[in-house]
């Protein structure tokens, strides 16, 4: 049967050396199990294969702008596809099949902090889920549901990362559902799929190897939350009942007492594809706006 689904759209964080890990792949490939748990409940979802190279604590501009373009960019090209507009990719029945006027969005680690503060002003947007959201603390209240995922061994936004923004939300309740949950036993970099999950002994942050959940496990965890609230969001569910693998063991509840319930419920390990074995399908015209003259990037890392 054909119908038209709803978008949701995946940023990730921005990778760092050292600690690549051995499936080091595109960008986008690093939070593809992610996009495959969206895309089973039915989800157009798109992972942008692009690396953030800003670094606005050292003082550098604010980066909204640019990534506002990059997310503006990839929803024309979505919208080109749905009208029957290929643009030169071997994508076939996308016509008629994708609405860009309802959107989801995730993001993790400084695409979550670009989720958390600044995406949920865009009109259009049912949900958004930030994961381990590295902020800037500019934020704004908004009337979108969020959820806040946290990891309690986070070794680079830290465990509370994203936890007074997702308060703050909750105190302005001008959106029924802010809420936060923490996982334990999960780091920041096993989230990515390019990077190394652990340090060498099995540690993460502050959390000893024993403490530490396996890093597929961790994310299974987090891919079945981000779906399961995203989906239910959608349909504006008065409760919230978001699965709980054994493991991570997700603990948190919705901020704002006046909003709807968050509860778990047990649930089952899934699978996801090998990054490895992901298509590739490339075209020669330009997608992404040129750079602007004038202005000079650095290829190289930014810490």
């Amino acid at each position: 049967m054909k119908t038209t689904w709803p978008l949701v759209c995946a940023e990730p964080g921005k990778p760092k050396e050292p600690g690549v890990g051995p499936d080091y792949l595109r960008h986008d490939a690093g939070v593809s199990y992610l996009v495959q748990a969206l895309a089973r409940k039915g989800f157009v979802a798109v992972a942008m294969d692009v690396k953030g190279a800003e670094a606005w604590w050292a003082g550098e501009a604010n980066p909204v702008k640019g990534y506002n373009d990059l997310f503006d960019a990839h929803l024309k090209l979505l919208s080109d596809l749905d009208k029957g507009r290929n643009r030169g990719l071997a994508i076939s029945g996308a016509k008629g099949r994708i609405d860009t006027s309802r959107i989801g969005v995730v993001g993790h680690s400084r695409g979550g902090g670009y989720v958390l503060e600044h995406t949920a002003q865009r009109s259009g947007l049912f949900a958004a889920v930030a994961i381990q959201p590295a902020t800037n603390g500019d934020g704004s209240p908004h009337k979108v549901p969020v959820l806040n995922i946290r990891g309690a061994c986070d070794e680079d936004a830290g465990p509370d990362a994203g936890l007074e923004e997702t308060k703050a939300l909750a105190a302005s309740r001008t959106t029924p559902t802010a809420a936060d949950i923490v996982l334990a036993g999960t780091g920041h970099a096993m989230l990515n799929t390019n990077l190394a999950p652990t340090k060498s002994d099995g540690s993460v942050g502050t959390c000893r190897a024993s403490q530490v959940t396996r890093p597929d496990v961790a994310r299974d965890q987090v891919a079945q939350l981000t779906a399961d609230f995203m989906q239910q969001a959608l349909l504006k569910s008065t409760a919230y009942r978001l699965p709980a693998l054994k493991g991570p063991a997700p603990t948190g509840r919705n901020l704002n007492t006046n909003g709807p319930r968050l509860t778990f419920a047990p649930t089952t390990p899934q699978t996801y594809s090998d990054p490895h074995t992901i298509r590739q399908v490339t075209t020669q015209q330009r997608l992404l706006p040129p750079l602007p003259a004038g202005l000079t990037i650095s290829k190289g890392e930014s810490y």
